[in-house]
């Protein structure tokens, strides 16, 4: 899509955006979406059209008050997109001093789950992933990303109203939660 705010090719306007997003819906099942290339008008359109978004933030100081500013702008936007948002805490070097579980609840107040992506060489290094170099943490933890990320989608899909995961009313509750 020529989304980089018109400098390459036609800029992308919401209704082009939405023909778009439509199509591609008929043949994947995931379609994913870098806002941050998008005019404002499309990426707000794109933030609030989606079953589920991620936002992927460096585990800094900065980068945690960056994305609670984000995640307080799409609350404004509409209180139903939080519990189907997920944020991931990215570590680009292996030591860091940030306190994860302190993020992790700062960021999580309105409904957004935060996991981590642990420091990985491969990643570090830039470029395109190779799965296979990946370490043990980061295979896991995007394992981790997918599922609760698909979860959530299925969650706004499937059971309006409720926050993700939880069981319809009256329904057994799932021992494997």
């Amino acid at each position: 899509m020529p989304g980089s705010q018109g400098s390459v090719g036609a800029r992308l306007d919401v209704e082009t955006y939405r023909v778009l997003m439509t199509s591609l819906r008929r043949y994947f099942g995931t379609t994913v979406v870098d806002c941050e290339t998008l005019p404002a008008e499309v990426a707000r359109t794109a933030l609030t059209t989606t079953h589920a978004r991620v936002l992927v933030s460096p585990a800094t100081v900065e980068g945690v008050a960056a994305t609670r500013t984000v995640l307080d702008w799409i609350d404004g936007l509409h209180r139903a997109l939080l519990p189907t948002t997920a944020v991931v805490l990215t570590h680009a070097t292996p030591d860091t001093t940030l306190d994860a579980a302190d993020a992790a609840r700062y960021l999580e107040s309105g409904g957004a789950r935060v996991l981590t992506l642990p420091y990985d060489r491969h990643l570090a290094a830039g470029g395109a992933v190779r799965t296979g170099l990946l370490g043990q943490g980061a295979r896991e933890a995007s394992a981790r990303l997918a599922a609760t990320v698909m979860d959530r989608a299925a969650a706004r899909a499937t059971r309006p109203g409720r926050a993700p995961g939880t069981p319809p009313p009256g329904a057994a509750p799932d021992p494997g939660r």
